[in-house]
Parts: structure tokens; sequence; C-alpha cells
């Protein structure tokens, strides 16, 4: 048989499947109807739990039994969520984790009306094997105990055949344990039916920063990858000891504050200082790093627990896996190490590699590393690895995007949270990975009508064609999201567009013409959507968007383990859900095309990993079922509906007389359609008027009222780097002066007034720079004048690899006293010349060289020149030699260079690091090129000007 076809077995079941040729479960689910006043209401529960919640498996049944007496409201029915048992074969008996480590896979059922009216009678439960005793004893009296089961097993493979017949694909599969779907925890039950979140602690914004910035690098890693290479990482003797160093360190920083009320707080301090350290090659090292930043965050474990699974799994795993390429593994080598590594350890071990290993695995697949696919195929043990049951509420993605457009509408500057709400309506409603919904481009978008589509092609860091049709095709008709993205195309982009509809509740819509002519400019433009205007190719301010995305929410669900890949797993899981509940009046499979959205071209994979609410989907075919059978009679429905008052026959006897009237003046009979919706109708009319209570007060979860994590929110500041790009703007066009310094304005993320007080500054300071010349008075546009004809090499060459250490030290000390004066000092003496002179009598002077120590730089690069055409350029030398000595602590290089027009009697240079074997100073200029030195205290300055101008209005 066809591999393909024999993958999709398992999704169409027949009934010679499953144990022999069973009695048919229509005349049980009539005993039921019937037996009402007959069985206590613990064994009515349980026949009413397979008869009706199609609750089928023995291995279910004892789980599903006392889920009974945990029922919940969730979508606005009772219901009940078990925690599902893992396989205890010999392979897997030795690997379970400790409970704390453990992913818990829930099952779910929307529970009938018979079943919740039933148990609502419970005095005292039964137990399951009294239960059953009872209800084989009642239909072994039953007049018509022919067509009923004899015994248990032949009761549950009755039930089994039914739901093979009866239910769809899926939710057959599912029942019957073929295709397992995994349910919602009881937590997100009770965020469901009260609206409210979880009760969390504080979110750490240093620690979300610095997941952002290593998920970054991850991503950046996978981009420069050569697609080619697979299966082994290069790296120097080196770099491998370096990078073993570093778990070493994590390992360390996880027993920091051990046995300390303050454990958390060091352990995620001592991680962050890691950070750092790690270079573009450490990826093993940054995962692990990655995974103990989750846990600690997440406040899932005990950090006792943390430490002692790090100590006892990092560095084996790390060993077994270090020559293995993250970037593009080879997914079945990678899981082959892992449980090599796990079935070599010492027991008291396992526990420690199965979780770390675990981890390693899940945040692969939530970085978009590796495919859940590939995993699956992979994987030996069954549960190994459990399946992430999270989603994202719509009402709590509306929630953030609201606290958003508040906070925008304050008018806070500042691109990420305008990017950053967009990219949150963009994957709820497309089911985008991160990944995927950050390097969307603008021909992937067309408007059709009411409706956005959004293409998604294969791209260079996922080149694989999974899908049937080789590429993705979305939809959404969210008028907000639209009205984001159009919003954004306009700002953004410069795309003009007029909407005929201004009402943010309503549909937009675009005029023919209009909506013609912005498809054409989509069509023509490949630029990134969330495109770095300073930097080709790079996301504009990704670690803050997938900072932001994170921790909004978090706020948004109080659960802190919410992450953006759940709004992956909510976009299939609610529109599986609707499918399942009106999939007999769809004229085509959704399924299928669902699954070829979400990029796989088996939806085998989108049931067992994304989909996590099911229940409801599977009440609405049994009732189906109920009312296509006609089983209800007035009789039943009269008992059902009088639970309490059962005895009294005369009671019963009336309220069957006005069921009989209620059909007859409905113009139905009990037996057609009409007449079973009616009698359904008034059994759930009584099951609505019974006590159900919520999930928070069943499971015993605190909820709260959710605030918005943006009263703190602060743009992220102006860097150096950013200021200089813009700047060199100013030269690039002197078209429409005003509408560009707006748009630059707008690209720094700073306000238009801000943007012209830089301006001004950097007029200002250029006049008493160095080699500037001033502009004419005459002169509109001063500052583009300036960068055009002064600065503009100057700052491109500040931008260069050699500077970045010195950049970034600037950056976050643009307002220190040693970085103002040094910064005068460069500005004045070297200005846009090619020297910086030496005057060690000038304490700003001083204040450079102590500025340039502080940096990082490598101070062995530093070299003094001097004419050596006299006695005192020498004697002045071997002074300044000495002042600088004493302060950084080292010898710099003395060179002696001939006299040269321009060229002053002393200065200072930084050698470039490649070209270190030249000795004559007089003819490796290049490598001693200061240019780029002055733009870097400029943008130092022009950066410490406007902090002090803010600071001032504040």
């Amino acid at each position: 048989m066809n591999t393909k076809n024999k993958r999709h077995q398992r999704s169409h079941l027949n009934a010679s499947q499953v144990l022999g040729s069973p009695r048919s479960l229509k005349h049980f689910q009539a005993f039921l109807l019937e037996a009402s006043p007959l069985l206590s209401p613990s064994a009515l529960a349980l026949g009413c739990l397979v008869g009706f919640d199609m609750v089928v498996r023995a291995e279910d049944i004892p789980h599903a039994y006392a889920a009974l007496q945990k029922i919940h409201r969730y979508q606005d029915r009772p219901s009940i969520r078990w925690v599902v048992p893992q396989p205890t074969d010999a392979s897997a008996s030795d690997a379970k984790a400790p409970s704390d480590a453990m992913r818990l896979v829930f099952d779910e059922r929307t529970i009938s009306d018979f079943t919740h009216i039933a148990t609502s009678e419970v005095v005292a439960w039964q137990s399951l094997e009294e239960s059953i005793a009872e209800l084989l004893s009642a239909m072994d009296q039953h007049p018509e105990k022919r067509n009923l089961p004899r015994h248990w097993e032949g009761l549950l493979a009755s039930a089994q055949i039914h739901a093979v017949t009866y239910l769809p694909g899926a939710l057959r599969g599912h029942v019957v344990g073929q295709i397992r779907m995994s349910a919602l925890d009881p937590s997100a039950a009770a965020r469901e039916a009260t609206q409210l979140a979880l009760v969390t602690r504080d979110i750490n914004l240093e620690t979300e920063e610095a997941l952002a910035n290593n998920e970054v690098e991850l991503a950046q890693a996978r981009l420069r990858h050569p697609l080619q290479a697979k299966g082994s990482a290069r790296g120097s003797t080196t770099e491998l000891d370096r990078a073993a160093d570093l778990v070493d360190d994590i390992v360390r920083a996880t027993h920091a504050g051990s046995g300390t009320t303050e454990a958390r707080a060091a352990v995620s301090r001592h991680l962050r200082a890691l950070h750092l350290r790690m270079g573009d090659s450490h990826h093993w090292p940054r995962t692990l790093h990655l995974v103990a930043l989750n846990w600690v965050h997440e406040h899932h474990l005990a950090m006792s627990s943390i430490s002692r699974y790090f100590s006892g799994a990092a560095k084996r795993l790390f060993v077994a896996v270090q020559d293995m390429d993250l970037v593009n593994p080879d997914v079945k080598e990678l899981v082959r190490r892992i449980e090599d590594v796990h079935a070599s350890v010492e027991d008291s071990n396992k526990s420690s590699v199965r979780a770390v290993g675990q981890a390693i695995l899940d945040l692969l697949v939530l970085q978009e590393v590796i495919e859940p696919a590939q995993l699956q195929r992979v994987q030996k043990r069954s549960g190994s690895i459990a399946v992430r049951a999270q989603v994202i509420f719509p009402h709590e993605c509306s929630r953030a995007m609201d606290w958003v457009d508040e906070h925008i509408s304050r008018g806070e500057q500042g691109p990420a949270l305008t990017m950053t709400r967009l990219l949150i309506g963009l994957a709820k409603e497309c089911g985008f990975r991160m990944g995927e919904a950050l390097r969307l481009r603008l021909e992937n978008f067309h408007f059709t009508g009411d409706r956005l589509q959004v293409a998604v092609n294969p791209t260079r860091s996922d080149p694989r064609v999974k899908t049937k049709e080789g590429r993705r095709l979305t939809y959404t008709k969210d008028p907000r999201v639209i009205r984001y993205l159009m919003e954004y195309l306009a700002s953004r982009h410069g795309l003009t567009m007029i909407l005929r509809v201004e009402d943010p509740a309503r549909p937009l819509e675009l005029p023919q013409d209009a909506r013609h002519q912005l498809n054409s400019q989509l069509a023509e433009r490949n630029d990134l959507l969330f495109a770095d205007p300073h930097q080709p190719g790079a996301i504009w301010c990704e670690s803050e968007i997938r900072m932001w995305t994170s921790i909004l929410l978090k706020c948004a669900t109080g659960d802190s383990r919410s992450v953006s890949h759940d709004l992956r797993h909510s976009w299939v899981t609610f529109g599986n859900d609707t499918d399942f509940c009106t999939l007999g009046s769809l004229q085509e499979n959704p399924f299928d095309k669902r699954a070829n959205e979400l990029g796989h071209a088996a939806n085998d994979l989108m049931f067992t990993t994304y989909t996590h609410q099911f229940g409801q989907g599977i009440r609405v075919r049994v009732d189906q079922q109920l009312r296509e059978d006609g089983l209800i009679r007035t009789q039943s429905a009269a008992a059902w509906t009088a639970r309490s008052h059962a005895s009294v026959k005369s009671l019963l006897s009336k309220l069957d007389t006005n069921l009989r009237k209620k059909l007859s003046r409905a113009g139905a009979k009990a037996r057609d359609a009409d007449g079973q919706r009616l009698l359904l109708r008034e059994i759930q009319a009584y099951a609505t008027q019974l006590p159900l209570r919520g999930a928070d007060e069943v499971f015993g979860i605190s909820l709260q009222e959710p605030k918005s994590p943006l009263d703190d929110y602060r743009p992220r500041e102006l860097t150096t780097r950013v200021l200089l790009r813009c700047l060199l703007m100013l030269a690039t066009s002197t078209h429409n002066s005003e509408q560009r310094a707006m748009d630059i304005a707008r690209l720094t993320g700073i306000g238009a007034e801000d943007w012209a007080s830089v301006l001004q500054e950097l007029w200002l300071v250029s006049r008493s720079a160095h080699a500037v010349a001033s502009p004419r008075r005459l002169e509109k546009n001063k500052a583009a004048w300036l960068v055009a004809n002064h600065w503009e090499p100057v700052m491109h060459a500040a931008l260069s690899e050699k500077w970045q250490r010195l950049m970034a030290y600037l950056d976050r000390h643009a307002s220190d006293d040693d970085v103002v004066n040094a910064g005068d000092y460069v500005l004045e003496s070297m200005g846009c010349d090619t020297y910086l002179p030496v005057d060690v009598a000038d304490p700003a002077f001083i204040a450079l060289v102590r500025v340039i120590r502080a940096s990082g730089m490598n101070l062995s690069s530093l070299h003094l020149h001097y004419v050596s055409d006299t006695a005192d350029t020498q004697r002045n030398a071997r002074h300044a030699l000495a002042k600088i000595r004493h302060e950084l602590g080292i010898d710099v290089q003395l060179r002696a260079v001939t006299s040269r027009g321009g060229r002053p009697p002393m200065y200072l240079s930084v050698r470039s690091g490649g070209t270190q074997g030249s000795v004559d100073a007089d003819h490796d200029g290049s490598a001693h090129s200061m240019q780029g030195f002055a733009g870097l205290f400029l943008g130092a300055y022009l950066k410490s000007e406007l902090l002090r101008e803010q600071r001032n209005v504040a």
C-alpha cells in the first residue's frame, strides 16, 4: 500500500476494525432514556458518559467517571476534563520525570444534559465497580435485554462502533484512541468562562528582553546559515572549549542563591549576565540558556528542581550534540542522541535528562528550528514529548490590542508598539509562526472584496515546500486587523488609500479603483513589511517586537507560559472547533484546507498537535444522532425534567400531557426531527437551571482583573547607529525637505520636535567643529548641507565594524561627564579631519583616554605617532606616552613619522585588527585611519543633548 495512504488510514476507521460485531448502541441509549427513574444517579451518570458522551475506551472510563465530580462551565455548557494516563511500557517507565517536570495532557467532553441532570442528583458517589455492576444488572432485567450488551466489554465495543459510525474523522479517531487530541487545562477553562486573567507574578522586563534577544540571535543565525550545510557544526577547538565553559557557567548560574528566598531573582540575574559572552557560533549554549531562562521565568518549577535538572543533564546533553548543526539539524539524529544519553546515565539522573531534553526539543519547535511533524516521525517513545495545549482566546487578543491602541492614542512615540499590535492581529487571524509573520513582504498581501489575502511563500530560513500547492494562502475579514495593516502601509511604506467606512467595528470597504491601484502597488513591492530602514534585510526593532508580544500575551492571559506560538494553536483550535460543529452543512472538507494554510500537507499533525477544543463538536454530532433516530419519548422527557419528583406518578403524567400538547401546537410528532428537537430543548431548559460552577471554583484557580503592562512602557532609547543612519538620509534628497524631515523623524522613533532639535544641535556643534565650514545664511536646510558637504564620510566610517565596541559604550554612557568632555575634545580638535591631535595637558584629552579604556577596546591597537624632526617633539612624545601609560595601565606603541602637510606634531590612532604585520606607519595609513572616530562622538553628543532636553521637559 502507498505510504501516504497508510499514514491516513487512521482517519478512516470502519466498524470491522473494532471488537467483533457488538449490538447497536441505540438500544442502550433508549434504555438510558427510559431507565431514568430506575437507576441510582451514579450508575445513570456512568451510563450517560458512555452512551451520550462517547467515553468509550476502558483506559478513559475511570478518569472520566472521577471527573464527573468536577463538572464546570466551559463555552456556556457543562464540561469535564481529565488527565490522560501516560504510557507505562517498559521503554518509557524508567524515563518518567517527576510530576513538576511533566506537562499534563488533558481530555475533555461537553457532557450531555442527561449526564448533567444525573450528576446533579448524586448525594454520595458510588465506586466505579459498583456503578458498573448496577448498570449491568439493570440491563439484564430489562424486557429488551436481548438487544442490550451482556457485559461491560461488549458495551464499550458497541460504543466504539457507534463512535466510528456517527462521528466525523478526527473526532472518531480521538474517541477510539487512534488520533488523540490534547484538550486545554482547567486554568484555560477558567479564563474563558470568567473573562479574567490568572493571578501571576510581576513580569521581569529584563528577563523578557534577554529571552527576546536570544530568540533574535537564533533567528538571524538561521538566515545567515548556508542551506546546503546540514548535520554537523564546524568550529575550532577554542570555540568548542568556550562553548563548554558557557554551559558550565549556565549550570553554576542555576545554583545562584541556592536555599534562599531570593534564589529565583539571583539565578535570573546570573543567567542574563551570561548573554553578553555568547557569540554567533554558540547555538547550543544559547539554547540551554533559553531553556533555563524560560523555566525560571515561568515559575512552574521549583528552583531546586531547575538546578538539579541542569546539574544532571545540561553538560551531558551538550557533549552529545555539540558537533551537530542546530540551525539546520538532522532531527532523527538529534532525538537519537538525546535518547542515548538518557539510556546511558545513572537512574538518579534519568529524570533530569528527560526534562531538559524535552525542553530543548520543545524550544526548537517554538523557535521554528524543527517541525513538529519531523519530531513525531522519529520519536521512539510515545509521550516523550507532551503536546503544548495552550491558546489565546479571542477576547484576550482584543484585550492586548486594546491596551496598545490606548497607549498609542496618548501620543507615545516609537514604532515597536504599532508593529506589535499588527503582528498579533495577523498571527491570530492567519495562524502564522512568529518568523513567518515578521518576514512577510508587501507582495504577499492582496485585497479581494472585504477580505485580505495573505500568501506565505517558502523562505530562505525554511525552504521546504510542505503543502500540496507549494504556497499557503490565508484570509481574514477582521476589520480591525485590516485597518492596522492599511494604517501601517500608509505611514511606513507611503501607500495611500481611501476608506469608505470609518467605524472600526464595521467591515472596511475600498472603492474598486482604489483597491485595484493598491493591489498593483503591493504586487510591485518586494519590501519586508517590518523592514528596518537602517539595515537592509533586517527586521525593525525585532527583539522589542518579540519582547512586547510576549509581555502583552502573558498579561492578557495571566499565564506566564503564554507565547506568540500559542496564537497559531488558537487559530487552528477555534477554526476546527467551528467546523466540527458545522461539518454536515459544508460543501468541502475544511480540514485539508486549514492544514494547507497551516503549512502541512497532511492534517494528522494539525489535529494531534494544534487542536485543543473538540468536546462541543462531539456533543453536536451525538445530539444530532439522537434527533435523527427519534429515541426521545414524551414520557422519558417528562421523567428527566422531573427527577426530584420522579416517584410522583401524577406529576409525571401531567408533564407528559403538557409535552404532548406542545408537540401538537408546534405541528410536530415526537418521532420526527422537529419533535425531537423540541423535546431536547425542554430537557436542556431544565438542565440550564441546575447549578453549574466555574472552573476557577471547581479547581481552586485564582483569577484577577487583567492589567495593562504598558503603563511602564518607554520606547527603546534612540541608538547612535540609528541616529547616524537617519542623519545620512538628509543628504539623499533635497526635495520637499519638510516632509522628508518628518519621514526621517518617524524612522528614528522620536517626535518631529525632538528631531528638529537634533538638527539644530548638529548645526550648532558644527560651528565649533574642526575642519567644518558653515553654510550660507540663506541655506534653508543647514543640517542637510552640513551632512552632504562634511559629515557624510565621517558618519559612514563610524558605522564600520572597527568602532562597534566603542559605539556600544557611548550608547550606554552618552550623558556621562567623561564622554561629554571627550566628545568636546574630539569634535573641536579633530572634527572632519583625519588626525586626532594629542594634548595631554588638556583634561578633556585625559577624559578621552579614560573613555577608551572603559569601552573595552583592544588597547594594544593604540598607537601614539609623533613627528621626529625636533628634540622638543621627541620629549613631548615621551611625556605624553608616560601620561597615557599612567591612565591606561599599558604601554602604548610609540611611532615616529615624517613631517607632512596637515599632520599634527603628535596624534593618536587605532590600528585595524587584520594588519599587524606592517611596521611602516608612513605607508599603512588605512590601517591607522581614524576616520569615523569623530562621527561616534558627534552621535553621542547629539544623543546626550536630546536626552537632556527630554529630561528638562519631564
